[in-house]
């Protein structure tokens, strides 16, 4: 696992921290979280349209 450092907006830190204390999470779990999901989606617009009905059809599997 890489390390880095961020520049956050106090309140979006502020937002972070309090979905960690919720779901008894490090603030780090929270954005790792975050931006796995955020990547994923990107990676759905990128996808051709048939592809990404497929994708979505096997989310209902």
């Amino acid at each position: 696992m890489k390390r880095t450092q961020v520049q956050i907006p106090d309140p979006l830190y502020n937002r972070a921290r309090r979905v960690a204390q919720d779901r008894d999470w490090s603030v780090s779990e929270v954005f790792r979280r975050a931006l796995e999901q955020y990547i994923a989606e990107c990676s759905l617009a990128e996808r051709p349209p048939v592809e990404m009905m497929l994708w979505l059809l096997s989310l209902c599997w």
